[in-house]
């Protein structure tokens, strides 16, 4: 395999839990595979170097497939059909052993949009492995590689390309291009009532709370407090909502637009809020358009390096105590889960590290999860439980190590006494933690 090959390990206690309801939470991760997976990716490994190309295709398939899941399907005989879900799109394809090609179809249309075509060519221009066809009035991404050339890093990168790019692309398009047909959507799950309900209802809740506390700072001298309030509050709907479509394209577009507009940091904040508060307006019908449910395959982000995870917590943490010593607690809360949130959008975590975030939001929004109808939860009656916090890092510490000989979170150096101490002293133990 290649030296720059990704590092995959196997699945985590919470994922599993967390599964039985159909329920996810943060950015789609690959990184935690069952020891299953692990020894067909190993056996692809081994028959491409043999040039059994279509046995060690049939492996890597079986290395991305999650059974529970069903996110890829395929036939096997003198060829190998197959399709893989990817979000909003399916990823269709086949190899004779030989070749392998795979495409998806984005969206028809009626007539041509040379705007729409400048896009695509830049598109173009940037990826790798992926090209964009127009046939017959039908737009679609199409990848095609020799796979005597093939190594299944190869093949992860190319197909991950042409999933992201065509499941991240469709919703962008759609919104830009009012008089594009979106193709291939068929397999979109609808989001259930209950769960829907209970999304919206904190949705609202949370931006009115952030809006309202934002409002009541000072435009010159809390400015960056502001910023604080209001980019926590992007990462907190997209870690707990997990919205897709145009509600998801806003957020990460205003998140964007934050880091990289040169407007001063009043003027974004200004900007930001307007759009915060235009979302409050949305009805049930524009919000039914960007909560549902997709299974996805391929990571949006690659994997990153756990340095770069710790150099961030190292860096943003001291920002708390100037407004903890000024009696301005709420917003140092704001900015620790500034710090879980950016962690989340912008890092490929290890399992551990997601395994460790996911206790941290569980403990922030009890309610929320319990409203989910997630009970399991380290807390007894309304207070943050030593006993099932300790249960919980037990079992994050002995499966860790498998990877991290040395790892181990400390629950006794939490502070339970109120949900700040405890995210406090969350980042803390992180930052103590030997991840060698």
């Amino acid at each position: 395999m290649a030296k720059n090959k990704i590092r995959f390990q196997k699945r985590l206690f919470f994922k599993n839990q967390l599964k039985e309801k159909n329920l996810y939470f943060g950015k789609f991760s690959d990184r935690d595979k069952s020891y299953e997976q692990l020894m067909f990716l190993q056996e692809a490994d081994n028959l491409f170097s043999q040039r059994k190309n279509l046995d060690a295709f049939e492996k890597f398939l079986l290395f991305i497939t999650d059974n529970k899941n069903e996110n890829v399907r395929f036939k096997k005989d003198k060829k190998i059909e197959f399709d893989i879900v990817q979000g909003s799109k399916i990823i269709s394809g086949y190899t004779d052993g030989k070749i392998i090609k795979a495409e998806t179809e984005l969206f028809s249309f009626d007539e041509d949009i040379p705007q729409l075509y400048q896009i695509l060519l830049e598109q173009t221009h940037n990826l790798k492995f992926t090209k964009f066809l127009v046939n017959k009035n039908v737009i679609s991404a199409q990848i095609s590689l020799y796979l005597d050339y093939c190594t299944v890093d190869l093949l992860y990168y190319s197909l991950r390309e042409l999933s992201v790019i065509s499941d991240k692309l469709d919703d962008y398009l759609e919104l830009q291009f009012k008089n594009l047909r979106p193709l291939n959507k068929s397999h979109i799950i609808q989001m259930p009532d209950n769960e829907f309900d209970v999304k919206t209802k904190y949705l609202k809740k949370w931006l009115a709370k952030s809006l309202e506390l934002s409002k009541k700072l000072d435009n010159a001298n809390f400015a960056d407090a502001k910023s604080f309030i209001l980019i926590s509050t992007i990462y907190r709907i997209l870690y707990l909502i997990v919205p897709e479509g145009e509600l998801d394209d806003m957020l990460k577009d205003l998140e964007k637009f934050f880091f990289e507009s040169q407007k001063s940091t009043v003027e974004k904040n200004k900007i930001i809020e307007e759009k915060l508060k235009n979302v409050l307006e949305w009805d049930n019908q524009r919000l039914k358009k960007s909560l549902y449910k997709v299974i996805r395959t391929f990571p949006e982000k690659m994997p990153s390096k756990t340095k770069e995870t710790i150099s961030f917590i190292q860096q943003e943490i001291g920002k708390i105590y100037w407004y903890e010593s000024n009696k301005f607690e709420e917003i140092s809360r704001y900015i620790l889960e500034y710090i879980a949130g950016y962690i989340d959008a912008h890092f490929g975590n290890i399992p551990v590290l997601n395994d460790l975030f996911l206790i941290f939001w569980q403990v922030m929004y009890k309610d929320y999860f319990n409203d989910l109808g997630i009970n399991r939860l380290p807390y007894e009656k309304n207070s943050i439980s030593y006993f099932l916090l300790h249960k919980n890092f037990s079992i994050i510490n002995s499966t860790a190590r498998e990877n991290y000989p040395r790892f181990f979170f400390n629950v006794k150096h939490l502070d339970l006494k109120d949900k700040y101490s405890f995210a406090k002293t969350f980042f803390q133990e992180i930052l103590n933690i030997d991840f060698n």
